[in-house]
């Protein structure tokens, strides 16, 4: 057992000190959804839409990105820089990231909404820093 799926097993989402927070954010007048698990070295973070997936899929091995649905090209190409930018915002852990935006959005057929969802999912990141154990 490795040493991230030990920790998600002995996990208590109830407690006080809970690893877990859930917030809405807004991309372009959208009202989203955004739900992360903190643990010591990595991050659950879903953002979307619909709460369709849950962490299980993150058993999936090393992939950090879990995408619902069947992405264009070029929404796959979007979602990996975001992920990439996720990253390098949370430098000393594994970041996965899930969604659910990018298959059926046509907004998000833009390469311009994807910068205004990370800006928007970070100014929430931001707001919540030491939830988030960021300096």
């Amino acid at each position: 057992m490795t040493e991230v799926s030990s920790q998600l097993q002995n996990l208590d989402l109830n407690s006080k000190d809970s690893h877990k927070i859930s917030f809405n954010f807004t991309v372009l007048k959208e009202q989203l959804s955004a739900e992360a698990i903190v643990l010591t070295d990595c991050i659950y973070l879903w953002a979307g839409k619909r709460r369709i997936c849950d962490i299980l899929f993150f058993a999936r091995g090393d992939h950090s990105l879990h995408i619902s649905g069947d992405p264009t090209p070029n929404h796959l190409i979007w979602l990996q820089q975001l992920t990439l930018k996720l990253a390098k915002l949370f430098k000393d852990k594994q970041v996965y990231f899930s969604t659910d935006l990018g298959t059926d959005n046509f907004e998000a057929q833009d390469p311009t909404y994807w910068n205004v969802f990370f800006d928007s999912l970070k100014t929430q990141i931001d707001l919540k820093k030491p939830f988030f154990k960021l300096n």
